[in-house]
C-alpha cells in the first residue's frame, strides 16, 4: 500500500513499433487483513500481558476492553484493567491492577479488530497463549547476516537496557569482538546490529552465545536468558546478490555478468536489464552465478557504460531490487 510510480517501456506491437515510455503515479490501497499473534507475553511480576498485531491497528478498537476476554470474562466487566496501545499501535500492554495473579494457564481471547486502514481480522475471535517472560527470560529468535560484515541479532522482546558484552560471537570458529553495535525496535521486538572488521563468510562455523548472567533487560525487569547458543539453521544469510564482474565478448555485443552468489535465472527477464546508450535483445543463463546479455549494437571501445539490473533473486530468496555498475569497455 502507498503511492508508487509505474513505468512501462520496451513494449512493441506485432509490426515492431515500440511504444513510448509511459510513467503514471498510482495510489495502491491497503486491503490486507491484519492478524493477531497467537503467542502473547506475560510479565507475571508486574501482572501485565502484551498482545501483538501484524500491522498498525485502529486505536479505538485495540483500546476497547470489550474486545478482550480473560477466562471467558470480558475485560470491560473487570475492575482495574488498563489497556495501553504501544509500538505505533502494533501491540497493546494490558495492566491487571486488581484481582489475582495472571498465569500462563489463563486464557486470553481477542475479538474481531480492524487495522488503521479499516481492514478487519479474518477470525471472529483469536485465542492467545501466554508465555511467562519472568520464567523464561528474553530469547534470541534468530540471527541474520545482513551484509558481509554485519549481523542482526533478533530478540523475542524489546529491551530498554542493552549490554553488548552479554553476547559472545564466534566467527570461523574464533571468538571475535564486534567493532560497533546499535539497537533498533521493530514490531515491538529489539534488533541488535553488530558490525565486524572481518567478512562473515562461513555460516557453518558461526555461533552467537549469551553469557551466564546477562544484564540486558526490558522495561519490566525481565533479563536476557543466559547460556543461549545460536548456530546452524538459526543463522541465515540475508545478503542480496551483487555484481562481481562484467566482461565483454570480442565483438563487444555480449556482456557476461557474474554475480557474487548463485541466482535464479527465471527471476529476470529482458527488461530487467538497462544498458546506457544501448538496448538488450536477449539474455541467457550461462551458469548458476553468470548470465549473458546480447546488445542491439556493439559497445563503443574505450567508452564507459552503465549497466543496471532489477529484481535479481538468489537461491535462498534474497532480492536485489536494483544493482547498477559503470564499466569500461575494453
Amino acid at each position: 500500500a502507498g503511492n508508487y510510480t509505474l513505468s512501462i517501456e520496451g513494449i512493441k506491437d506485432i509490426a515492431g513499433n515500440e511504444m513510448e515510455r509511459d510513467v503514471e503515479d498510482a495510489a495502491i490501497p491497503d486491503t490486507v487483513p491484519p492478524t493477531i499473534d497467537t503467542n502473547g507475553k506475560l510479565y507475571s511480576d508486574k501482572n501485565i500481558v502484551r498482545i501483538f498485531f501484524s500491522k498498525p491497528m485502529d486505536f479505538k478498537d485495540i483500546s476497547d476492553p470489550s474486545n478482550y476476554q480473560l477466562n471467558n470474562v470480558y475485560l470491560s466487566k473487570m475492575n482495574g484493567v488498563f489497556i495501553n496501545p504501544e509500538n505505533d499501535y502494533r501491540s497493546v500492554a494490558i495492566y491487571f491492577k486488581n484481582g489475582g495473579k495472571i498465569t500462563s494457564k489463563d486464557k486470553i481471547v481477542v475479538g474481531k479488530l480492524k487495522d488503521a486502514s479499516g481492514n478487519y481480522t479474518d477470525e471472529m475471535s483469536t485465542e492467545v497463549s501466554l508465555e511467562d517472560q519472568n520464567a523464561v527470560g528474553i530469547k534470541i529468535e534468530n540471527v541474520k547476516i545482513i551484509d558481509k560484515n554485519t549481523l542482526a541479532v533478533n530478540l523475542n522482546d524489546s529491551i530498554s537496557v542493552f549490554e553488548p558484552e552479554d553476547f559472545d560471537f564466534y566467527i570461523n570458529g574464533i571468538r571475535t569482538t564486534p567493532d560497533s553495535f546499535e539497537k533498533e525496535i521493530t514490531g515491538g521486538k529489539s534488533k541488535l546490529i553488530f558490525k565486524f572488521k572481518y567478512s562473515l563468510n562461513d555460516i557453518s562455523k558461526m555461533q552467537v552465545k549469551t553469557v551466564s548472567y546477562p544484564k540486558t533487560a526490558n522495561e519490566y525487569g525481565v533479563k536476557l536468558k543466559g547460556n543461549q547458543t545460536i548456530q546452524g539453521d538459526k543463522i541465515s544469510d540475508c545478503i542480496p546478490p551483487d555484481i562481481e564482474s562484467i566482461t565483454f565478448s570480442s565483438d563487444r555485443k555480449q556482456l557476461y555478468i557474474r554475480f557474487t552468489k548463485n541466482v535464479k535465472g527465471d527471476s529476470m527477464y529482458r527488461y530487467s536489464f538497462t544498458v546506457s546508450n544501448n538496448s538488450v535483445e536477449k539474455y541467457e543463463v550461462v551458469s548458476n552465478n553468470q548470465i549473458k546479455i546480447s546488445l542491439s549494437e556493439a559497445a563503443a571501445y574505450g567508452s564507459k557504460i552503465s549497466v543496471s539490473i532489477r529484481n535479481v533473486e538468489d537461491e535462498t530468496g534474497n532480492i536485489a531490487e536494483l544493482i547498477t555498475r559503470t564499466v569500461d569497455v575494453k
